[in-house]
């Protein structure tokens, strides 16, 4: 049970216990278990916990770090392998979403033009014979014109 939930911790178990390490937390017990981050030795759930809380550290190794070339290895290739069809993984659901939503969001858009803003109502245009010019007994009223300097 303890080792179940420390591999889905992000730590990973040693698969021999090598004598003299000790446990890096209580120095008691020999380590089991390495975090892929920061290395460090463990023995117990509880002591990984304790680790993460005084180093601050994830338990996750970063996938994007940097390997000189001479501790490149297989294993090393085939995470760099699994990270890249995981960010490709990504990449094509984002894409198959899109394509199954594209037609969803058209339509609202599209609705929401329709339905959206209401257009502004034209207003009628007053009746003959009635107006700024026209007073109100319906007489036409003389507008003076206005000449431009220089005619």
């Amino acid at each position: 049970m303890e080792l179940l939930a420390l591999q889905s911790s992000g730590c990973e178990v040693k698969d021999e216990i090598v004598s003299g390490e000790r446990c890096e937390i209580c120095t008691k017990q020999v380590s089991v278990y390495k975090c892929p981050s920061c290395g460090c030795k463990t023995c117990s759930l509880a002591c990984i916990n304790e680790h993460k809380k005084l180093k601050k550290c994830t338990g996750r190794k970063a996938p994007t770090k940097m390997v000189k070339k001479e501790d490149f290895s297989l294993e090393q290739l085939n995470e760099d392998y699994r990270f890249l069809m995981s960010a490709e993984n990504v990449l094509d659901r984002a894409k198959r979403t899109l394509r199954h939503e594209r037609p969803n969001i058209q339509r609202a858009i599209q609705k929401k033009r329709r339905t959206g803003k209401p257009k502004p109502q034209q207003k009628a245009l007053p009746p003959k014979g009635t107006g700024p010019d026209v007073p109100g007994d319906g007489q036409p009223v003389e507008v003076p014109s206005v000449e431009k300097d220089g005619q």
